[in-house]
Parts: structure tokens; C-alpha cells; sequence
């Protein structure tokens, strides 16, 4: 019994740390989205969001890990 418990919780552990990194994966990849789609911004919209075309294009430049604190997702 005791053996059996301690397999489903190994097997629980593996399978949440897995289902956690994808779900991070699927995060950095959104965060990539975003900073991509501020490219097909026009002038008119980026000025609604408070941005110039210049801050839009550092912001694309920037690597998709390299996300401010505030934008970090909690699970």
C-alpha cells in the first residue's frame, strides 16, 4: 500500500512540474506575441497605449524572458 502511494505521488509531482513549465512556456510565448504585435501598431494606437514608435520598437527588441516584475503571472 505504502509503495503504491508513494508511486502516485512521485507521479503527481512529475506531472505537475511538467504541466508548470509548459504552462510557463505558453506565458514567455504570449509575452513574445505581445511585444510583436506593438510593431503593427499605428502611430494613432500607440499613442493611445502611451508609447512611441521608439519605446514600441526597445520593447520588441527585448528578449521574451526579459519581462518586468509586474507582468509575472502567479499560479
Amino acid at each position: 500500500m505504502t509503495k503504491i502511494a508513494v508511486i502516485e505521488t512521485f507521479n503527481f509531482r512529475k506531472n505537475n512540474i511538467f504541466s508548470g513549465a509548459l504552462r510557463h512556456i505558453a506565458w514567455l510565448t504570449e509575452i513574445r506575441k505581445s511585444r510583436l504585435a506593438l510593431t503593427r501598431l499605428d502611430p494613432d494606437r500607440l499613442r493611445d497605449i502611451g508609447i512611441t514608435h521608439i519605446q514600441a520598437c526597445q520593447e520588441t527588441r527585448r528578449s521574451f524572458w526579459d519581462a518586468p516584475s509586474h507582468w509575472v503571472h502567479k499560479c
